[in-house]
């Protein structure tokens, strides 16, 4: 695109050079100092005093005149500093936005290839199989139907070690588990499941210990529980 010159930049040019075209001698302060008549000079008669009165009055306005125009040169000074930076800012203003990176629509490039490829099995109606072998906290073997019994169950099928999406799913159910009148190993249990078969007991451990101890209630420990599974399962 064709940039538009504009005389903005001349113009402040040219006051600027309006401004600093002034002689030194007339930005220096000048010390006014008056002479009085009648004191370095004798007394000689009415005409020496004249004289003297008449030199006085002469510096006087001589040192006037001189303070007025370095006035006038500060004022100048000060108005063409003031309109340069508003001509500056102004023209910093009709700059135009750095051109930003491209980045192709939501539905075409590299993450909309990978994303088509995930999706959503309903398992509507059917049951959950209970004889699924997993692993605890602990690292024993467990099948998943031992935690199904006469109490309801809450199941989380997350990952223990996530950065966004799966800490925020542990951290919303704690905050509604907190805000209800029912206790998690008194009421109803929970059943944490990592489908990272990647990740350990240990790790699951770790997580039932932080969770238990934010949860603040009593038997929690024993109601909460973290599996882990392997690839098969």
């Amino acid at each position: 695109m064709q940039q538009v010159r504009r005389p903005s930049c001349h113009f402040a040019f040219c006051i600027l050079r309006f401004a600093f075209c002034i002689k030194p001698q007339e930005w220096t302060t000048r010390s006014c100092q008056t002479p009085v008549a009648g004191r370095s000079l004798t007394r000689r008669g009415d005409t020496a005093a004249a004289v003297a009165t008449s030199a006085a009055a002469s510096q006087n306005a001589k040192c006037k005149m001189q303070n007025a125009k370095w006035v006038r040169c500060c004022a100048c000074w000060l108005f063409a500093s003031g309109l340069l930076l508003v001509i500056a800012s102004t023209a910093f203003a009709q700059r135009p936005f750095a051109v930003a990176e491209y980045h192709p629509p939501a539905d075409q490039g590299q993450v909309a290839a990978m994303v088509s490829q995930i999706g959503i099995d309903q398992h509507l109606g059917e049951q959950l199989p209970l004889g699924l072998p997993l692993r605890d906290e602990k690292g024993q073997q467990v099948a998943l139907g031992k935690f199904f019994h006469n109490k309801p169950v809450v199941l989380l099928l997350v990952y223990y070690r996530c950065p966004m999406l799966c800490t925020q799913v542990l951290n919303g159910f704690l905050k509604s588990s907190q805000a209800v009148k029912y206790t998690i190993g008194r009421d109803y249990e929970v059943v944490t499941v990592s489908f990272d078969p990647r990740e350990t007991a240990e790790l699951a451990a770790e997580k039932k210990v932080a969770y238990v101890r934010a949860y603040r209630r009593e038997g929690a420990e024993v109601g909460w529980h973290f599996l882990t599974g392997s690839e098969e399962s």
